[in-house]
């Protein structure tokens, strides 16, 4: 993995709506890529903490795919053996709305 995929449009561009939201990245990791026909990148997986307009800490691993950006939270109960999702009212943080 590049540093390259800090730099890509895309990414930039999502970004760049974030900031003009009000939210500050404190920390981007860039930690998967996926590749797709000849070494093109299909999707890249980020790990975002940043501070909210209202000055709280968030801590976001995200896909960006073209324009897509997804979230999936997942919970993992060990004592169960069992996977789940959650379903929250949070920001979008394709754009930082609520």
């Amino acid at each position: 993995m590049t540093d390259s995929a800090l730099k890509r449009q895309v990414f930039l561009d999502w970004k760049q709506r974030i900031i003009d939201s009000g939210h500050e990245f404190h920390e981007i990791k860039v930690l998967a890529e996926v590749e797709r026909d000849k070494g093109q990148v299909y999707a890249t997986l980020y790990d975002c903490d940043l501070i909210t307009p209202e000055h709280q800490r968030m801590w976001r691993s995200i896909v960006v795919r073209g324009d897509s950006v997804v979230v999936v939270p997942v919970l993992h109960v060990p004592e169960h053996h069992e996977d789940y999702t959650l379903m929250v009212e949070q920001r979008r943080i394709v754009d930082g709305q609520l």
